[in-house]
């Protein structure tokens, strides 16, 4: 048992290894990550996109955080190429805590993971993107070594 903010007790989660038998939790979370921060959501491209991944460890990893054998989280781990970093480094692509879990170590718990992931496999950078309005990941990515660089984040579709 953790004791939380104000003194209630919440169980300990486990953090295991995603497979694709995690799907329908993890679409379910996705969809709700997906619409806090104003992203379409298809869950057939979503579905076809997690077989991909799943079906190919060089894409990369995840783990799903359980609360009572309930999922409550997850992190997703890709594996990217730069010559600045050297070669290979992992970037945190997703990260979800569902709102009642939060605040119970849930998020740190699974980049703790991912960070000994990438150590493991001799990987010594890992990058995210955070919305600069949301804070409160902002405070936890900072309490884990993440630093902002001051650059603009581009894309082209």
């Amino acid at each position: 048992m953790e004791r939380q903010p104000g003194g209630e007790m919440k169980s300990a989660c486990v953090i295991q290894p995603l497979g694709s038998a995690d799907l329908p939790s993890l679409l379910a979370m996705m969809r709700a990550l997906y619409a806090h921060e104003k992203i379409a959501f298809d869950e057939t491209r979503q579905s076809r996109v997690m077989g991909h991944f799943f079906s190919d460890p060089r894409n990369g990893t995840g783990w799903i955080a359980l609360r009572d054998g309930a999922p409550c989280g997850y992190l997703f781990l890709t594996w990217c190429f730069s010559i600045e970093f050297g070669g290979i480094y992992g970037l945190v692509d997703e990260l979800f805590v569902d709102p009642q879990s939060r605040g119970g170590g849930i998020g740190s718990k699974l980049l703790d993971t991912a960070a000994r992931h990438c150590e493991n496999a001799g990987v010594a950078v890992m990058r995210l993107e955070v919305d600069e309005g949301n804070p409160d990941a902002v405070r936890l990515y900072s309490r884990h070594g993440f630093r902002r660089e001051y650059r603009h984040l581009m894309t082209r579709r």
